[in-house]
């Protein structure tokens, strides 16, 4: 099979759900001034890797890992095709650092500015199994039914199986 193009990557804050982006605006302000008081003024911030997916890129990311031609096999990088991104709710975000004349994602670092700056008080969430993930609060619980609803058409009746639910 032949490697399928990735759709295009989304970073435009504007595309988020005004709700949202409110939240999340104020939640990254803090963050960078905790990164700046960590690291020094103009050396640490916030990188906005994805805001808003578009359908075609939702499914493109899931077969990643998972189907030849799209990504290195074995390794998924998201678990659903319902995500708070498609609903403009959520932003993948990292910390990076200006280290050797460049700027650097340091993924690894993402810990340290949750444990600083939780997301609760702000009104948002993150999930278990992707750090970088940040969506408004209660968006991973609406997941979790919409998945339940799913799974049961599936179980219950194959033929109405359809995803992601309209």
């Amino acid at each position: 099979m032949a490697i399928q193009p990735e759709p295009r990557q989304n970073r435009d804050m504007n595309a988020l759900a005004q709700e949202f982006r409110n939240r999340i605006e104020v939640w990254l302000a803090e963050a960078n001034q905790w990164l700046e008081r960590q690291y020094g003024k103009g050396k640490a911030q916030m990188l906005i890797v994805e805001t808003s997916r578009t359908l075609a890129r939702q499914q493109w990311i899931y077969k990643h890992g998972r189907v030849r031609g799209y990504g290195v096999m074995g390794r998924p990088v998201t678990w659903t095709l319902w995500s708070a991104h498609r609903l403009n709710r959520a932003i993948d975000a990292t910390p990076q650092l200006f280290q050797g004349g460049r700027w650097v994602a340091r993924w690894d670092l993402m810990d340290d500015v949750l444990r600083a700056i939780p997301l609760r008080p702000y009104g948002l969430e993150g999930i278990p199994q992707e750090k970088a993930h940040i969506q408004l609060a209660g968006m991973y619980a609406l997941g979790n039914q919409e998945y339940a609803k799913a799974r049961k058409l599936v179980w219950d009746r194959p033929e109405r199986s359809r995803w992601p639910l309209k």
